[in-house]
């Protein structure tokens, strides 16, 4: 294989015990709703970010990438926000 795009969702390695419904990232939810749900979290008193932790999936997983992928030394590497990115450069 001489070419391949690996892109990767880091929001993966974030676990969350409470259900926030949707997840989507856009001027909407990245302001508006997750501002309320700041406010409601912090009006019970609670602090928002203690409901979000690191996976401990992230401890073993470029070991994991490892065992299918190899990288060379000058490979080209992207950070995005958006898997749009990895579309444009697949193009």
């Amino acid at each position: 294989m001489e070419k391949c795009l690996l892109s990767i969702d880091w929001d993966y390695f974030i676990y969350t015990q409470d259900s926030w419904g949707s997840y989507l990232e856009n001027k909407k939810s990245l302001l508006d709703l997750w501002y309320k749900r700041y406010i409601q979290t912090k009006a019970r008193g609670e602090d928002i970010r203690k409901t979000f932790q690191l996976s401990s999936e992230w401890e073993v997983f470029w070991n994991k990438i490892k065992e299918h992928f190899q990288f060379v030394n000058d490979i080209k590497v992207y950070v995005s926000d958006s898997h749009a990115l990895s579309y444009e450069i697949a193009k």
